[in-house]
């Protein structure tokens, strides 16, 4: 009834694989149907024939989810982020729109990321069965009057709101009281806008200063990173310590994550830069060039002691466990870099013999995802170039159990303290449940 192609790799919602279709077949037998085809994720209107009757959304700017389709009063409740200009183009925000593409209207006005908490984002994940969930009416009440969302930003904490489903509010229901973070120090993320390294694409992302921040001061510069196509790496809501970035910059340094081209929730342009270049890493120049201008903001970066970490794919920068796309799996690399992609060229295997600078490999025993090979593999071309690097093999520990074992944690932050800071790491600490 439609069909849906691309010259590149094909999304039917706003994340690849990781969310059900964004396609809602009606009681009358007509399709809201998502496609990125306009360079922009977009809702578009077909009958049950397959006549195109057109666009529901459209513009420069994308799509998340569908939260509701109201057909009795011919409405469609969904998600968008990039519409309001003068924002972060990640922020999510509800909006609702007749089926006719008329009467757009912003249901949540706040200068926030909003969590409209449908099935999908609840369970965000690989391994959930979406086929068979019922998706609609989960954030909005069963009558379809209201709607509870979360309002939140990386330096402000979350609101939850209780509003009508025109956009009114009735009562703030709750108010994170983070008064004990900052009594402890805790000092939230800068979020940040610079320019690609084409000078021309903006990107974004936060910025983390360590709680005894100094500005008269110099620090070493860590790049937490995970450039994939398929995932952003910068969070857009309120979060303590998201993956280390917060904990790492607490030892004395700034922490940067960036969301270079190659990346989501953009235009298609803008994500497509990955197709057929993992080698490039979600633009790894991309990052450099945010460095460089953040240190020209603030002197007390110190570009000349510049660390990184991140793990599992992500584009294939250093240092994570997918080293070589031929060893993984085919569903992933064919999707994002063709299926006659030049996998050599992004391959770790292949870069071995150009490492500089101190390296620290970290597998599971039984990851269940990234096979342990491909580190053993990469580990014996840095033997054959005798390069200089350092391994931990975690037992017993799976794809996400290596980056959540407490041990792992204290091997990364002491890494990073004797290697990038020059300092000696405390001796004998122990981090909850990791042991001694």
């Amino acid at each position: 009834i439609v069909r849906e192609t691309s010259p590149t790799f094909l999304q039917a919602a706003d994340v690849f694989h990781l969310k059900p279709p964004s396609v809602r077949v009606l009681s009358n037998g007509d399709v809201v149907w998502y496609s990125q085809r306009s360079g922009w994720g977009h809702f578009y209107y077909y009958t049950a024939d397959g006549t195109l009757r057109g666009a529901i959304t459209s513009g420069d700017w994308t799509v998340r989810e569908i939260v509701r389709v109201d057909e009795a009063g011919g409405k469609l409740y969904f998600t968008a982020s990039g519409r309001e200009k003068g924002r972060d183009p990640y922020y999510r925000h509800l909006y609702r729109v007749n089926l006719d593409g008329s009467a757009l209207e912003l249901l949540t006005p706040e200068n926030a990321d909003h969590d409209i908490t449908t099935f999908a984002s609840r369970f965000h994940g690989v391994g959930v069965d979406f086929h068979d969930a019922r998706i609609d009416e989960n954030s909005l009440s069963p009558s379809g009057r209201y709607v509870v969302h979360q309002y939140s930003r990386p330096d402000l904490p979350p609101t939850t709101v209780l509003q009508s489903a025109d956009g009114k509010r009735v009562r703030t229901l709750e108010e994170a009281d983070i008064s004990g973070l900052r009594n402890a120090g805790y000092m939230p993320p800068e979020p940040f806008e610079v320019t690609s390294a084409d000078g021309v694409t903006k990107i974004y992302g936060n910025l983390f200063r360590p709680s005894t921040f100094d500005p008269e001061k110099t620090y070493p510069v860590i790049d937490a990173i995970y450039p994939g196509p398929q995932f952003t790496r910068s969070i857009k809501t309120f979060n303590a310590n998201f993956e280390n970035a917060r904990a790492v910059a607490e030892l004395g340094f700034i922490v940067v994550t960036v969301d270079g081209r190659g990346t989501p929730f953009r235009s298609k342009m803008f994500q497509d830069d990955s197709y057929g270049r993992l080698d490039k890493a979600g633009n790894l120049e991309d990052h450099i060039a945010a460095i460089r201008q953040l240190a020209g903001r603030y002197p007390y970066m110190d570009t000349s002691r510049v660390g990184i970490f991140g793990g599992a794919g992500g584009g294939l920068p250093p240092p994570p466990a997918v080293h070589d796309q031929r060893h993984y799996l085919t569903f992933w690399g064919d999707t994002f870099n063709g299926p006659e992609g030049n996998y050599l060229d992004s391959s770790n295997v292949e870069l071995a013999g150009r490492l500089e600078g101190k390296l620290l490999l970290v597998h599971g025993e039984i990851d269940d995802n990234v096979h342990p090979s491909q580190t053993i593999r990469l580990v014996d071309a840095l033997i054959r170039h005798n390069k200089d690097f350092d391994m931990l093999i975690l037992p017993g520990a799976n794809h996400g159990g290596s980056v959540t074992s407490p041990y792992f944690t204290k091997r990364m932050w002491d890494y990073f303290v004797e290697n990038l800071a020059g300092k000696q790491p405390t001796k004998g600490y122990v981090i909850a449940g990791g042991g001694k």
